[in-house]
C-alpha cells in the first residue's frame, strides 16, 4: 500500500484581532510577554506554544492527569475543557480557538520541555514499549485506533532519529532550526506510517505528535518501565 505525507503550513487555529500576542504568567514563568505580529505566517503556532506552556505550568496537576487518560471517554473532553478554562491571562490581545487535538500537542511539547529541556534521551531500544496501546480495551473505538496509530508513528520516528525529534520539539515555530529539523526528519516519516494508513500532517500536528511520542518514550526510559 502507498504511504504519503503532506506537511503544510495550514493549521486549524484562529486568532482574532489585529494584533495577536501571548504572555506567560505565574510563579514558574519568568519570560516577558511575547508580542507576536499577526502578519507573521507562523504567529498562530508561536502563540499556541507560548499559551500551552503557560497553561501547563498553571494547571500542571490536571495536565499530568490528562496524560494517562484515554481519549475516547467523556471524561477526557471534560478534562481538556478544565485545563483550558480560566487562564485568559495566558493570552493577551486576541482569542485563540484551537481543537483539543492541537492543544494536546502543545501541552505535550510544554511537558517535555519542563521535564527534559534539551537534555532528554535520544536513543530508545526498538523493543522498548511505553504501554500506550494497553490503555485501550479491544475492540478499539475509531478514536482509539487513530490515537494508537499516531502514537505508534511518533514513537517510531523518535526511535529512528531521536536527536532531530528533540531538536524539533525544542525549536520555536517558524524558526530556521525548526525547518532544518523537519527536513532532516522527512526521510524517517514515511517508513513509520503503518501499511494501509494515510496520515496528512501540518507542521503543527507533526510537532505535537512527535512531542507526545518523545515525551512518553523519555518518561518510560527515565523510570525504567516498559522494557519487554
Amino acid at each position: 500500500m502507498k504511504r504519503w505525507l503532506n506537511i503544510g503550513a495550514a493549521v486549524a487555529v484562529l486568532i482574532a484581532g489585529s494584533m495577536a500576542s501571548a504572555q506567560e504568567t505565574g510563579s514558574l514563568i519568568t519570560r516577558k510577554p511575547a508580542q507576536i505580529d499577526s502578519r507573521d505566517k507562523d504567529a498562530v503556532r508561536k502563540t499556541l506554544e507560548i499559551f500551552s506552556t503557560c497553561v501547563m505550568e498553571r494547571a500542571y496537576g490536571r495536565v499530568i492527569k490528562m496524560v494517562d487518560m484515554r481519549i475516547d471517554v467523556p471524561e477526557y473532553a471534560k478534562q481538556m475543557d478544565s485545563i483550558s478554562s480560566g487562564y485568559d491571562d495566558c493570552l493577551s490581545g486576541g482569542d485563540l480557538n484551537v481543537t483539543n487535538g492541537l492543544f494536546r500537542g502543545g501541552l505535550f511539547r510544554a511537558l517535555y520541555m519542563r521535564e527534559f529541556k534539551l537534555d532528554g534521551p535520544v536513543m530508545f531500544d526498538p523493543a522498548f514499549e511505553t504501554g500506550y496501546r494497553d490503555r485501550y480495551p479491544a475492540p478499539y473505538s475509531e478514536e482509539a485506533r487513530s490515537s494508537i496509530a499516531m502514537e505508534s508513528f511518533a514513537e517510531c520516528v523518535s526511535r529512528a532519529d531521536g536527536v532531530n525529534v528533540r531538536v524539533l520539539v525544542g525549536s520555536v515555530a517558524g524558526s530556521s532550526v525548526e525547518t532544518a529539523a523537519i527536513q532532516a526528519l522527512a526521510p524517517k516519516l514515511g517508513p513509520c506510517i503503518a501499511q494501509g494508513n494515510q496520515i496528512r500532517f501540518t507542521k503543527l500536528i507533526l510537532k505535537g505528535a512527535l512531542a507526545e511520542g518523545l515525551y512518553r518514550l523519555s518518561m518510560a526510559s527515565k523510570s525504567g518501565a516498559g522494557v519487554k
